[in-house]
């Protein structure tokens, strides 16, 4: 091979390799956005607070993961919101009430962006309430229905949840 040759051929492989690594003039794509978990619909399942209460939580998804929706059980049905995340987290807690008289508040995990089931812990704080009280366990919910508006029903009272659960 000639010095001549020899030296066209590196000249090009230098090109190529300049080219190559510089991204050949291409603009930078665009960043990917964190997808965020759609967990709208109707989940059922068991709050453990001494005894398996039954639970169905109503939830309507918006943008940037906002939750709205309704948390039931005992015949008591409560106005909640909340956030879930890309991290696969879900908070929710009851909405204020000018009247009422404690909290409702859970931390969820999810599995994937997915879920059928989640889980966590639900901590019902009345100690403000008559009767008072203070009840918190393990909550397991399982997908019923998918992407469906919740209902508005009941009064969302915090104190006929805490009598309820007295009366378990």
């Amino acid at each position: 091979m000639s010095i001549r040759v020899f030296r066209a051929f590196l000249s090009c492989a230098l090109i190529a390799i300049f080219f190559g690594c510089s991204g050949g003039g291409h603009s930078p794509s665009e960043p990917v956005q964190p997808q965020i978990p759609n967990i709208a619909g109707i989940w059922t399942g068991t709050w453990q607070v001494g005894f398996p209460a039954t639970v169905t939580l109503s939830l309507s998804q918006g943008d940037g993961g906002r939750i709205t929706g309704n948390f039931t059980t005992l015949g008591s049905t409560i106005p909640i919101e909340g956030t879930v995340t890309s991290g696969l987290a879900f908070s929710w807690r009851n909405v204020f009430q000018p009247a009422g008289c404690g909290s409702l508040q859970s931390d969820m995990v999810l599995p994937n962006l997915n879920p059928q089931t989640i889980s966590g812990t639900l901590t019902l704080n009345s100690t403000s309430c008559s009767p008072p009280g203070f009840f918190s366990g393990p909550l397991t919910l399982t997908r019923a229905f998918a992407n469906t508006q919740s209902s508005t029903a009941g009064d969302g009272s915090l104190a006929d949840l805490v009598q309820r659960l007295h009366e378990q």
